[in-house]
């Protein structure tokens, strides 16, 4: 009956000692040829009985036996196979007859020197390509009867190859006939050069293999960082901060391509502190795409993500900026932005660094128009970005100042005009609701009106004077503008208007940070180091002086401090308002003016004064009221809170000068001046009510850029007198030199009123 090639191998497995004992030498001594071909499958036909029987040997490799240190006796007893439970998988195998002792000199014995013992070959044998075919070949073919002793020794078959299975402490066999000799080393575990080591001699001249010694393993320094990597699995984009200075951080993770490295490695910072490029944020795309690439796994901050935009921002800011404005500060775009009045240099740069920096703190000195400067930076945001919600945020005296001065320059970019939020709580609740481009409040109703202003969603927050606005911290938005003219270099104002500007802490707080403890260390910095620190607040910061300033500035800066009329006043002045009009449409009918109208023109700014800012309007003799003289204090207050200045106080006559110095707080420092009496040299500011709009000069060079503030009626003829003043234009006075006025001076004169009545009904 044919049997199966399993039943062949185990067959062929059994009789294998069977068959190598005629070719077995004498115990105790080598054999003559120790390369007979006869003698290697026998061998190994052996072993592979001897290492499990029952099973099938083609599976794992045997195990070898371990020879003892000293000749065993020529009788031996069966020596004890070490047995493995059958793998599940696997039916029971038919019961072997098991194989015939074998002394311990044939294990001993060797094939020679050119074979290295069983014990010292590899656990898996390479098969040549011609053993590979027959072995398949005569596991295909049946046959029907197992092949003889001598057919296998004359044609041994080539061994299967062995399968590695999972690395797992397999045990070693141990010698029944001295159970103290010293084991072998299992071959998996012995190097390499074990195979090759020296054979001692035993007493009766057999080779007996020494045990052979493991040299210490030696590995080199580069070999155990490249094995072991201690690096997070994933690589890393992390932002932290340190000394008020937010630092980028690449972590290469463990496997991180090299192509990634080297291009996080150059664009993003360190934790030794060095900076990120400057275009580091168009980097962190290219990062995530070749970690894709590489799958690798990538993780960037949130945080990292939101840095990077606000720096982006800036820099489409400045492109945009630029295109739009290829002169710079002389660009006619500049030139015409604002209505009423055309922007210095000076103060054209200004809007420009507040557009680009974001958030940023003009520090100019007093009087070179700040107030302008936000206007027009506004204006460009709208016109460029599509910022539409500006929140003011100023003292309780300046918010009409303010309202004025948005409707007088840029009115007509807006679709309502600003609101001013004030009065009681329902009533500031309504001016919430109601729809408005620009709100303008104070600290008072700030934190009242939160809610209010959180719905709203500010874009745009100006903060006017923060050294005089308590809590103005809360009044945030995503751009940020504060005007300061007080003194900062050594105030704390400085280093709390940069914090709060500087949220993103790009470098402005650690540069002043960096400044006041070498001040107050006395330490000297580099020029390398300064100039870092001064580009570093220059993000956010913009002083200058007016000395810096003094070619650009007019002879005469007028500004107007507005006051609210009451119902009698309003009264008064509406009848002014009324003959400015009938002696206009008169004049306009035939280009004639009766000299009594030309009079009545002449006397009307005096009468004005009269009309809005007297105890009885109308009456020049009566005391200066109320609403008027807190609009006297308060702009004193306002220059208090700034540097020092020399203040020339203007009165109409003596009777206002005495009611003045009794309710002012005036520094001692300050000048009086009456009537037409010519300014003092040395006075900076003036400060006027009820006086002539035209007063002497000194002889004696002034002050460029000299600021007069008017304290005038909001919404009156003051006002737009004040406020051709403004745009540099001739005020329509009486010159008692020329008389009365006909043919072409008299039209000159009519149309410096009609300018003043249209700038009236335009604001």
């Amino acid at each position: 009956m044919a049997t199966t090639s399993r039943t062949r191998r185990k067959t062929a497995s059994a009789d294998a000692p069977h068959a190598s004992t005629s070719a077995k030498p004498e115990p105790g001594h080598a054999p003559a040829d120790a390369t007979a071909p006869a003698a290697t499958p026998a061998r190994r036909r052996t072993s592979r009985a001897r290492a499990t029987p029952g099973r099938d040997d083609d599976a794992r490799p045997p195990t070898p036996p371990t020879p003892p240190t000293t000749p065993a006796p020529e009788v031996t007893e069966p020596r004890k196979t070490a047995t493995r439970r059958p793998s599940r998988s696997r039916r029971q195998t038919q019961e072997v007859e098991p194989p015939a002792a074998v002394t311990v000199d044939e294990a001993l014995a060797g094939p020679g020197p050119a074979t290295a013992p069983e014990a010292m070959q590899p656990a898996v044998e390479p098969l040549p390509t011609a053993a590979k075919t027959a072995t398949k070949r005569a596991r295909k073919t049946p046959t029907s009867r197992a092949p003889s002793p001598s057919t296998e020794a004359e044609a041994p078959p080539a061994p299967a190859t062995q399968r590695r299975r999972p690395s797992r402490p397999r045990p070693v066999a141990k010698a029944d006939a001295d159970p103290g000799a010293d084991p072998v080393a299992n071959p998996a575990e012995m190097p390499a050069a074990a195979a090759s080591a020296p054979s001692d001699a035993g007493p009766d001249g057999t080779a007996v293999p020494s045990a052979p010694a493991v040299a210490p393993t030696t590995v080199e320094p580069a070999a155990v960082e490249s094995a072991i990597d201690d690096r997070p699995p994933r690589s890393a984009v992390r932002l932290f901060e340190r000394d008020a200075l937010r630092h980028l951080v690449w972590q290469p993770g463990r496997g991180c391509p090299v192509e990634l490295d080297e291009l996080a490695s150059t664009s993003l910072g360190t934790t030794d502190g060095e900076p990120a490029s400057p275009a580091w944020a168009d980097v962190l795309p290219r990062l995530v795409q070749l970690a894709r690439r590489h799958g690798h796994p990538l993780d960037i901050d949130d945080a990292v993500w939101m840095h990077g935009a606000d720096e982006r921002d800036s820099r489409w800011r400045l492109q945009q900026l630029v295109a739009a404005c290829p002169q710079g500060a002389r660009s006619p775009a500049l030139q015409s932005l604002l209505r009423a009045t055309q922007l210095p240099d000076y103060q054209a740069e200004g809007a420009l660094f507040a557009v680009v920096a974001g958030r940023a703190l003009i520090a100019d000195d007093r009087g070179l128009g700040k107030r302008v400067q936000a206007v027009a930076a506004a204006t460009l945001w709208r016109q460029h970005f599509g910022l539409r919600r500006v929140l003011v945020l100023c003292h309780a005296t300046q918010k009409a100042d303010w309202a004025h001065e948005w409707s007088r320059l840029a009115g007509h970019a807006l679709a309502t005009p600003p609101a001013v939020v004030q009065g009681p709580l329902h009533e500031r609740a309504a001016l919430w609701a109601a729809a408005s481009e620009v709100r303008i409040l104070d600290p008072d109703t700030l934190a009242q009106d939160e809610a209010h202003r959180r719905a709203w969603e500010p874009e745009l927050v100006i903060v006017d004077e923060p050294q005089r606005l308590p809590g103005w911290q809360a009044a945030d938005a995503p751009q940020a503008l504060v005007l300061c003219g007080a003194p900062l270099a050594e105030s704390p104002l400085l280093e709390e208007v940069i914090g709060w500007l500087d949220h993103h802490r790009r470098g402005a707080v650690h540069a002043l940070h960096r400044v006041r403890a070498a001040h107050e260390q006395g330490q000297a910095l580099d020029d390398a180091e300064l100039q870092r620190l001064d580009d570093a607040l220059s993000r956010v910061m913009l002083q200058r002086l007016r000395s810096e300033v003094q070619a650009q500035l007019p002879p005469q800066v007028h500004t107007p401090r507005l006051v609210t009329l009451g119902p009698a006043p309003r009264l008064a002045h509406d009848q002014l308002l009324r003959e400015l009009q009938v002696a206009i449409e008169r004049w306009q009918a035939n280009g004639y003016l009766a000299d009594t109208l030309q009079w009545q023109l002449a006397t009307l700014p005096a009468r004005l004064a009269a009309a809005c800012h007297r105890v009885q309007p109308g009456d020049a003799h009566s005391p200066l009221a109320a609403p008027t003289v807190a609009a006297l204090q308060a702009q004193l207050d306002d220059w208090a809170a700034r540097a020092p200045v020399a203040i020339a106080i203007a009165c109409a006559n003596l009777a206002d000068r005495a009611q003045l110095a009794a309710q002012l707080s005036v520094p001692e420092s300050a000048c009086w001046v009456v009537g037409d009496e010519p300014l003092p040299a040395q006075a900076e500011v003036v400060l006027g009510v009820g006086t002539p709009w035209g007063m002497p000069e000194a002889s004696e060079p002034t002050w460029p850029g000299r600021q007069w503030v008017h304290v005038v009626a909001g919404h009156s003829l003051e006002l737009a007198l004040c406020d051709t003043l403004a745009s540099r234009r001739d005020m329509p006075l009486w010159d008692a030199a020329l008389g009365f006025r006909h043919g072409q001076a008299l039209h000159g004169w009519m149309m410096a009123w009609a300018q003043v009545l249209h700038e009236l009904g335009r604001g």
